[in-house]
């Protein structure tokens, strides 16, 4: 028999695809670490670098050499940790301060290299590119 109107049909099973994936999208940073521990977020807020990694995937030292390119000077000058149900929570500051106002970057494992990806912007509000300035 012949779909009468397959178009349709494609049509709702798109729009379902598309209500999974943004759904999918509200997962926090630290659910997210906590199914992949090859993720982790850090958030960009005050002048200070903050979230969670899971152990299983990433170590202090790595972090903390995750986290320096998105400080001003390339430097952290403070670091802490502290465990947070099965995660590290962590908490940075940078010498000479971040590189952007606000905004966060995702960095996730892929083989032996860590890709960062990140939404940033200025005191201003405007779109920057982490890691340009």
């Amino acid at each position: 028999m012949i779909d009468p109107n397959p178009l349709a049909r494609r049509g709702i099973i798109g729009l379902a695809v598309i209500s999974m994936a943004v759904l999918g999208a509200c997962a926090s940073g630290a659910d997210l670490s906590r199914t992949n521990p090859d993720y982790f977020v850090a958030d960009i807020s005050e002048g200070k670098l903050s979230g969670s990694y899971n152990p299983a995937g990433f170590g202090t030292a790595e972090v903390r050499d995750l986290l320096a390119p998105n400080c001003a000077g390339k430097q952290l000058s403070a670091y802490s940790e502290k465990p947070v149900e099965g995660l590290v929570a962590f908490a940075a500051t940078c010498k000479g301060g971040t590189e952007a106002y606000g905004g966060n970057i995702e960095f996730e494992r892929r083989g032996d290299r860590v890709i960062a990806e990140g939404l940033t912007y200025d005191e201003n509000g405007d779109l920057t590119m982490p890691g340009t300035h």
